[in-house]
């Protein structure tokens, strides 16, 4: 092997490693928000505002993750299932924070990202559950972002 040939490949083999290394801190690098539903209720109608959805991101264990509110939650932190995640929506974008343990260092680190919820609404009477209001979902059913380990002020990335 040349010399050439002989660096060429060494430098692939660090650059593999340096993914396979980073891949495998517990990092969680995207995710996908998946049944993306909110509620507004009309006026009188006792049903709070609500919105729910699924997360999944990218590692290898983690398991679907529910996330659901109700009241005033347009604009206000919430925390999911998993006490790991909070999220945030208005003007129809979506943050979502989550905390992890990073396997090398043995401390706890944040991620942040968020995705543009775009969708369609509709009205909403009995006999559906919320009774009179608007429901709102995204038109595929799922939309993917990515996190980025430099969360802004609040732990909450903010794409405006």
């Amino acid at each position: 092997m040349s010399g050439r040939a002989f660096c060429l490949f060494l430098w692939m083999v660090i650059m593999v490693s340096a993914r396979t290394i980073a891949s495998s801190s517990g990092a969680p690098r995207s995710f996908s928000v998946l049944d993306f539903t909110t509620f507004a209720p009309a006026a009188g109608n006792p049903v709070p505002a609500s919105i729910h959805f699924k997360l999944n991101d990218d590692r290898a264990n983690s398991s679907t993750i529910i996330c659901s509110a109700s009241g005033n939650v347009i604009g206000s932190l919430e925390t999911c299932r998993d006490r790991n995640v909070t999220f945030l929506y208005e003007d129809d974008y979506l943050d979502i924070n989550e905390t992890y343990l990073d396997l090398f260092s043995n401390e706890t680190r944040q991620v942040s990202g968020g995705v543009d919820i775009i969708g369609y609404c509709y009205p909403s009477q009995p006999p559906q559950p919320n009774g009179y209001g608007t429901e709102c979902l995204t038109y595929t059913g799922q939309v993917s972002g990515v996190f980025s380990e430099d969360p802004s002020e609040e732990g909450i990335h903010r794409k405006r």
